[in-house]
């Protein structure tokens, strides 16, 4: 990257850091919670939270992580509050008997979908990860996300495969980002607690992903998958240029442990083919 190119990035940097510290923890703090019935409003309107709106589990996770941020970036009001109301409240309304969190809550607090998806599952390990970063180990958080984690790979029967949705069969279609969201939450993982569990299921993504989802054809990494009954995998669907970015993070990521050991490369490799392909296709999705 030229200097002009990181001096621009480090601008654009900053005007998104005010503005989330101005601007968009300030009104979430004051306007975000439900101070009557518990947890995050999904949105906000012009004038206020939108009441009526059913409230997805993983909203709920990403404010819990916003919110366990904010110190980070300068945004200190009700931070620890938040957190420890909004863990409180996914554990008492969005627990499922069988450990996994539920996909969505009416506004008042009844199910609308009992389902477990691997998106919301994903989520909840990464909130939980920022959530010890904050509070440190007496919160139990190390505690709830291996539980967590070890209900999910009870359903999926030990591995992320080419699962979506945790109900379904091992034959239902996939999507790549939840896979992506989850090694986000095993790297977190893996950088605060020494058990090889979260090393062992992001090695298990990156495989999967620089082993059978990246098409070889464009080097592109698409958003869907169908596995035929014979095991053959068919990549169809859109390809998006900002899920690629992040795969491409969190690829040298995974990367970086290894770098100094001169170990295998191909996560750099793959990352830097991924980057190419975003500056190739540019801003909008690109279909088949």
């Amino acid at each position: 990257m030229s200097s002009a190119a990181r001096a621009e990035a480090a601008r654009a940097y900053q005007q998104l850091r005010r503005w989330l510290v101005q601007e968009a923890y300030p009104r979430w703090t004051s306007s975000g919670w439900d101070r009557a019935g518990g947890g995050f409003y999904e949105r906000l309107g012009a004038h206020g939270p939108v009441v009526t709106d059913a409230r997805r589990a993983r909203v709920q996770f990403r404010q819990i992580f916003a919110f366990a941020r904010a110190a980070a970036f300068g945004w200190h009001e009700h931070v620890r509050e938040r957190v420890i109301d909004g863990l409180d409240h996914v554990y008492a309304r969005y627990r499922r008997s069988d450990g996994l969190m539920r996909t969505l809550l009416g506004p008042d607090g009844a199910v609308r979908e009992e389902r477990a998806l691997l998106y919301d599952q994903a989520f909840a390990l990464l909130a939980l990860a920022e959530a010890h970063r904050l509070l440190g180990s007496a919160a139990g958080c190390a505690h709830r996300a291996t539980e967590l984690l070890e209900a999910l790979m009870c359903r999926l029967g030990g591995t992320p495969g080419l699962r979506a949705d945790t109900e379904s069969d091992a034959q239902a279609p996939c999507l790549a980002n939840p896979h992506m969201h989850l090694l986000e939450a095993m790297l977190a993982w893996r950088d605060l607690d020494a058990s090889p569990q979260w090393s062992r299921l992001a090695e298990c993504i990156v495989d999967l992903a620089l082993g059978r989802w990246i098409d070889p054809a464009n080097g592109a990494l698409r958003e869907a998958f169908a596995q035929h009954a014979n095991g053959t995998l068919v990549r169809s669907g859109e390809v998006e240029p900002g899920h690629l970015f992040e795969w491409a993070g969190l690829l040298l990521r995974f990367d970086a442990a290894r770098a100094a050991s001169g170990a295998d490369r191909r996560a750099v490799r793959r990352a830097r083919g991924l980057r190419r392909q975003c500056a190739q296709r540019g801003s909008v999705r690109a279909r088949s």
